[in-house]
């Protein structure tokens, strides 16, 4: 079947914040909408657990997978070839290409249709702190992009910095299928562990607060029985093992759990056992985990950053934080694990999610901004 849409995104092989909401997208759209769409990605192996969720053609052609885009860019010349060749055999007008892919991607789909493309969120602001990011997001502003997708309004703000014209720009949240998660939540077991359970999901960073968070379940173990639960990855990984084995020498009231990295069926399982989830970044343009924690009606605790404030509206789907400030973080869990009538946070945050960022809500506002003209 020709496809009516031909999407692109890097790296579609795991489990990671954006492809979580692009895979609900194309799959309610391709199964629900039954419209056509065939998603472009990298040739990487694909993780067994993320492909038994696909139910779209994916067509694996794009090589260069890799974090430098120094590295990425010597594939353009045969990228750009390949894509050119899957456009033409498939038949599609430009005007039915999205690039939800990192800028180089975007660049090989603009030299390959000789066009203007339709992209959203990953494909500018990879490194906000690089001259040389901010000169290609510039130069792809003139020349690459002919409309954008921003999931806020501070994204929306950051592509008009970049030289993006207003008028180019239509905000549409990510998403994710409610409905899914649901599925999933109702075969998970509910808390099991004693005490208060806090839960993080994400990589293991400085800029995650990963250092604050840590810092602030040291002061919550030593007034309650607490278990904090790590669910990712990253640079920290041996910082946070030391600092567990000084937090749990220190008290016998404090527990905490390190899982690595794991797929949503184990990270949701153990969201679902938690009493509360914290997302203590120093920037955030959106967040992924804050509608999955919705999803499960659990109450959130995210720092005041970027695009969060647009999700959260304290004290009313979750509580907001000052970053950097593990004194804040502390006061907000305590507060939401002493007062039992905090709990609706959690029942407000599934109504936010439901009736503002559930797949079913997105999917047509997205189709509508694919076909306005450029």
């Amino acid at each position: 079947m020709t496809p009516e849409y031909l999407i692109f995104a890097s790296n579609f092989n795991k489990w990671a914040g954006p492809n979580n909401h692009l895979l609900d997208l194309c799959n309610y759209l391709h199964t629900k909408l039954s419209i056509s769409v065939s998603l472009v990605t990298h040739n990487a192996h694909v993780d067994s657990d993320f492909a038994k969720w696909i139910r779209f053609p994916t067509l694996p052609i794009l090589e260069g997978s890799s974090p430098s885009l120094k590295a990425r860019l010597a594939f353009a010349p045969t990228n750009t070839l390949k894509i050119k060749k899957t456009i033409r055999s498939l038949n599609i007008p430009p005007n039915r290409i999205f690039v939800n892919a990192s800028i180089d991607t975007l660049f090989e789909t603009h030299w390959a249709t000789r066009t203007k493309i339709a992209t959203g969120y990953n494909a500018l602001h990879n490194n906000p702190d690089s001259f040389l990011s901010e000169k290609l997001d510039r130069f792809a502003a003139k020349t690459a992009v002919g409309r954008i997708l921003a999931h806020t309004e501070y994204m929306k703000t950051s592509h008009m910095k970049i030289g993006i014209k207003e008028d180019k720009i239509k905000i549409i949240p990510h998403c994710i299928d409610v409905s899914r998660i649901e599925k999933l939540a109702g075969n998970l077991p509910k808390k099991t562990r004693s005490g208060s359970v806090i839960f993080y999901g994400g990589r293991l960073t400085r800029e995650k607060g990963i250092t604050e968070l840590l810092d602030s379940f040291q002061q919550i173990s030593q007034l309650t029985s607490s278990t904090l639960v790590l669910s990712g990855s990253g640079p920290l990984e041996k910082w946070v093992l030391e600092k567990k084995k000084s937090i749990e020498r220190k008290t016998k009231k404090g527990k905490v759990f390190c899982l690595g990295w794991q797929p949503p069926k184990i990270l949701l399982k153990k969201m679902n056992e938690a009493d509360i989830v914290v997302l203590p970044s120093y920037n955030e343009s959106f967040g992924i985990i804050l509608l999955e924690a919705m999803a499960l009606k659990k109450p959130i605790v995210a720092t005041r950053v970027e695009g969060i404030p647009e999700i959260i509206t304290d004290h009313v789907n979750g509580i907001l934080v000052s970053p950097r400030n593990s004194q804040d973080l502390t006061e907000a869990i305590l507060e939401l694990l002493n007062n039992p009538n905090m709990k609706k946070i959690g029942f407000n945050g599934y109504e936010t999610v439901k009736n503002r960022y559930d797949v079913s809500r997105v999917a047509t506002r997205f189709l509508d901004f694919m076909d306005e003209p450029d």
